[in-house]
């Protein structure tokens, strides 16, 4: 029953493997190629802004190829000026440069240049997804068809949990030059400076990539590679019910799989020929009167066969060299391999059970954070003018299960776990700080500053927590604060804490 609640409370059903679940996740370990963790991770899913990782892997082959450059124009259409966000707001006639067009595309995961892309390298975005498509079946994308270049809502636009990873491996071996850009935070554009979407990048130790997607039809979805030390992993995520249960999910997989991650590269990439084109009818729309292709929305047991059947075949592959490639077929072994139909949801909550129990610390030869301090608080024997440091708040460890359930449960409702509970606060080195409130006594200023940390973690990060006293008129009050962001941070965390119902205001820091 705790199992149940625990996924309840991230947005995992109790059907998390059944027909229509929009609920799938894989975990690889790069450096060996193992499959640490797999839930779902064969049955159809919708990409969403996923897509975009093909729309980019095509647009980094013409880079590589010299048939682009970072400062070629795109040239904006009516059609991808009249795209659905999330976008740029282009105007038909608009250009933007190549180098500009990507990183809208990673951080801003803009609709309308994905267009623009699809047409400059292609001349329509229909001939482009049958490009998408193509090159999906040649790296081995087998249960993927693409139906446009942005993922935005199509019955027909359909991948897997595994065909993702497929996808982000070969982005990351094939483009070793061009993938750092996937670690993009922010993107300025004509004065107007955009976050990415992928909250791990900012919140998340290691974090160094690639996508979030989001349709109402897929629920919220993450490709996200993290490198802890000599240790790399691969996660898949689809079908959160909240982008905080999504990261939720993802966190709990990652913390889980470096515990088993090999700190040795043995994987050798697969370097793949060009192959032939599909069959035109796997990537045409059906005529009329012909047979339609298989909806996603198939019949319970076909989705349940498809979530536990082996991998399909793949279609021919033309290799040019001899060496060891990675299989991302199923693992017998791994958690959540043999599971049976409808137990997934078990499972995750299950591994955030056990992520709970870790303390979540980075490997031991794992470089500390950039902005890492170890702070010693010594309390000065009489109250001072200036501010007060605080520690975030700890789980409760060696607690009995059901302490930790209840701990998931609240954590989950009410926002992402943190990767590194109890971890010590850092220091402040930006010159804005973000105000929750002012108290009459500083006690009740501490324990607002920790009730916020726990209910918005992936915001906080490791920004200290600070009680400053200031009198007005003969009373005295304590502001409670959070410091060391810069501008950009701050109005980012500010605008995601009102959205969870925190007031904020941001200040100068004194």
């Amino acid at each position: 029953m705790v199992a149940i609640l625990l996924a309840a409370a991230i947005g995992l059903g109790a059907s998390a493997a059944r027909a229509g679940d929009k609920h799938a996740a894989l975990l690889l370990d790069v450096n060996s190629g193992q499959v640490l963790y797999q839930s779902a991770a064969d049955a159809p899913r919708h990409p969403a802004s996923l897509a975009k990782l093909m729309t980019l892997y095509l647009v980094f082959e013409r880079l590589e190829q010299g048939k682009l450059d970072y400062q070629t124009k795109l040239k904006v259409s009516a059609h991808a000026s009249a795209a659905a966000p999330s976008k740029l707001d282009l105007e038909a006639g608009d250009e933007i440069t190549v180098i500009d067009a990507i990183k809208a595309l990673i951080t801003k995961s803009a609709n309308d240049v994905a267009i623009a892309f699809a047409e400059h390298l292609a001349g329509s975005e229909e001939r482009f997804a049958r490009l998408m498509t193509d090159k999906a079946r040649q790296i081995g994308m087998a249960a993927t068809t693409f139906r446009n270049a942005s993922g935005l809502p199509d019955d027909e636009q359909v991948t897997t949990a595994r065909d993702m990873a497929t996808l982000a491996l070969r982005l990351m071996d094939e483009f070793p030059k061009l993938y750092p850009l996937f670690a993009t935070r922010t993107f300025t554009y004509k004065a107007e400076t955009f976050r990415n979407h992928n909250s791990l990048l900012f919140h998340y130790q290691g974090t160094d990539g690639l996508k979030t997607g989001y349709t109402r039809a897929s629920g919220f979805n993450l490709v996200a590679s993290v490198r802890r030390g000599r240790k790399h992993v691969l996660g898949v995520v689809f079908g959160g019910s909240t982008a905080a249960a999504r990261n939720t999910t993802m966190r709990a997989i990652i913390n889980n799989g470096l515990a088993n991650a090999a700190a040795t590269e043995t994987r050798r990439r697969t370097v793949v020929a060009a192959a032939p084109p599909a069959p035109k009818a796997t990537n045409a729309r059906p005529a009329s009167g012909t047979e339609p292709r298989p909806a996603l929305r198939s019949s319970p047991a076909a989705a349940e066969a498809a979530a536990s059947s082996p991998t399909t075949a793949t279609a021919t592959r033309v290799e040019l060299a001899q060496v060891r490639p990675v299989q991302l077929g199923r693992s017998p072994t791994a958690p959540g391999a043999g599971e049976p139909a409808g137990s997934a949801a078990t499972s995750i909550a299950a591994l955030i059970e056990r992520s709970l129990r870790q303390d979540a610390q980075p490997e031991p030869d794992s470089p500390a954070p950039a902005n890492a301090t170890a702070l010693t608080a010594t309390p000065a024997p009489t109250p001072a003018p200036g501010p007060t440091l605080l520690s975030p708040p700890r789980l409760v460890r060696g607690a009995p299960p059901s302490t930790l359930a209840e701990q998931a449960v609240n954590l989950a409702r009410d926002g992402p776990l943190s990767e590194a509970a109890g971890a010590p606060t850092t220091a402040w080195a930006g010159g804005m700080a973000i105000q929750i409130g002012a108290f009459q006594s500083a006690d009740e200023a501490q324990r607002r500053l920790a009730w916020v940390r726990q209910r918005a973690t992936a915001v906080i990060g490791q920004h200290a927590a600070v009680t400053q006293p200031v009198k007005q008129g003969d009373k005295l009050f304590y502001r409670a604060r959070f410091a060391g962001f810069d501008g950009a941070a701050a109005a980012s965390a500010c605008k995601e804490l009102r959205a969870l119902k925190v007031e904020c205001l941001i200040l100068r820091a004194d």
